[in-house]
């Protein structure tokens, strides 16, 4: 597929706002047709520049970035792979720059925050973490 388009980012903007918006309703936000957002999308899909639809919860009560700096002996994939595994946290980057890992926690209270850094400290090969708790979303 060639490269996204005004249609195409708009499509994607729409989306991004809401995964699970029908092919009618986006038609009509970016004033299009149906078929036209429904084969598009399909694209997108099929090249890859869509990977996956996604949720966003906003129930938890304490929202996370959590830095993670892995020893260099270590595979950082290996450790973001055991990382995944911990209850609350719901998504990893792996990133350049003096941190390898950004990890998104969603936890019920600062106990609940704590017991994820925990978690994540006695992974083999984590170096060290610095945690940023998330005052509000834009």
């Amino acid at each position: 597929m060639a490269s996204p388009d005004k249609v195409d980012f708009a499509i994607l903007r729409a989306l991004s706002e809401d995964a699970r918006a029908s092919n009618v309703s986006i038609a009509n936000m970016i004033d299009s047709s149906e078929g036209t957002v429904r084969l598009r999308i399909k694209r997108m899909v099929e090249s890859g520049i869509i990977q996956s639809f996604t949720v966003k919860v906003r129930g938890a009560n304490v929202r996370a970035i959590i830095e993670v700096s892995v020893n260099e002996e270590m595979s950082t994939s290996n450790a973001a792979s055991e990382i995944l595994g911990i209850t609350g946290v719901s998504e990893i980057l792996e990133v350049t720059g003096e941190t390898d890992l950004l990890i998104y926690a969603n936890a019920n209270d600062t106990h609940d925050l704590n017991r994820i850094i925990d978690s994540i400290r006695i992974v083999t090969g984590t170096k060290s973490t610095k945690t940023r708790v998330i005052l509000n979303e834009y």
